[in-house]
């Protein structure tokens, strides 16, 4: 379920995993789900991960040694929630200052039956400036947040 919202998507989906499993394929395995093509790397691209600590680091590292910070964890709460701030601006730059990014929460909910509800928030896009609404626009699209949390949903489903 997509629901876009003045400077807000948010994504919902179910998967068939409990919360503790969930959250840990989001976080620990993010480099298993997360497209390489969704990258500055793209086929240059080693690995992808999430630091699994509050102040951790969201990073990419390329074949070549080097790296790129696009988010900071605020909140890490396992298995109930994490959020982090999102340092890609629309022209696909590194945001230098985390008060002009945008933010992503995670949380994960058990849904009772063995699985769990997954509901992404990606809210703060107007901090961007210029073109922040087609960049929503775009975490909106079918290619966007429904893609990704497609991508997950089928992880968490394989295991």
């Amino acid at each position: 379920m997509l629901a876009i919202m003045r400077d807000t998507v948010q994504h919902v989906v179910t998967v068939p995993c409990p919360p503790a499993k969930a959250f840990e394929v989001f976080v620990k395995r993010f480099d298993q789900w997360w497209p390489s093509e969704y990258t500055w790397a793209q086929d240059a691209l080693d690995r992808i991960w999430i630091e699994p600590h509050s102040g951790g680091r969201c990073i990419e590292r390329h074949r070549n040694g080097g790296e790129t910070v696009w988010g900071v964890v605020e909140e890490y709460f396992p298995p109930e929630h994490i959020s982090f701030s999102w340092l890609i601006a629309p022209d696909r730059t590194v945001v230098q200052d985390p008060d002009r990014a945008s933010k992503v929460l995670v949380q994960f909910i058990d849904d009772d039956t063995g699985g769990t509800t997954i509901e992404l928030t990606h809210t703060g896009f107007s901090r961007y400036g210029a073109g922040w609404e087609d960049y929503q626009a775009g975490f909106a699209s079918p290619q966007g947040w429904p893609f990704l949390m497609e991508r997950l949903a089928a992880a968490m489903s394989a295991e």
